[in-house]
């Protein structure tokens, strides 16, 4: 008996849709820190101070997921060309936090590197500044439509 392919059930019709909003922030003692747009691709965080416990934070992505043809099953934050915290740049080929980044992958001669949703950050850290590229294609839930009593 031939194999059929599975049936792909669009995201919508489950009450999902898809968005490019990476919702990129960052949680600082698990306080919210909203980022500051410096340009389309680039977004400072200004943290408060003493603040033991930083991660740099999105929502996340499969390829897979986004594209039936695709058989890329990474978990997928954003795409980081440049990092830096308190003015000094990040090492992204560093693999000492490799299960909250994956494989780092050449722009060129510079090195990029996706997240995997949530990135830790040294603590006491002040200001980060991150450089992104690429779009995800990320799931997000409908907006449901008001209901309006009828009399």
């Amino acid at each position: 008996m031939p194999m059929t392919a599975p049936q792909i059930i669009p995201p919508d019709t489950l009450g999902y849709d898809w968005t490019s909003e990476h919702d990129l922030h960052v949680l600082a003692d698990h306080m919210r820190i909203e980022r500051l747009a410096l340009s389309p691709q680039r977004f400072g965080f200004f943290l408060p101070p003493d603040c033991a416990e930083i991660h740099l934070t999105s929502r996340t992505w499969s390829p897979c997921t986004a594209d039936p043809d695709s058989a890329d099953a990474r978990v997928l934050g954003v795409c980081v060309i440049r990092l830096q915290v308190d003015g000094t740049d990040v090492n992204l080929t560093d693999n000492t936090q490799e299960q909250e980044w994956n494989e780092v992958e050449l722009d060129g001669a510079r090195p990029r590197r996706w997240t995997r949703g949530s990135v830790r950050l040294p603590g006491r850290s002040r200001i980060v500044i991150v450089d992104i590229v690429g779009e995800g294609r990320y799931l997000t839930v409908k907006p449901r439509p008001k209901l309006t009593a009828v009399t």
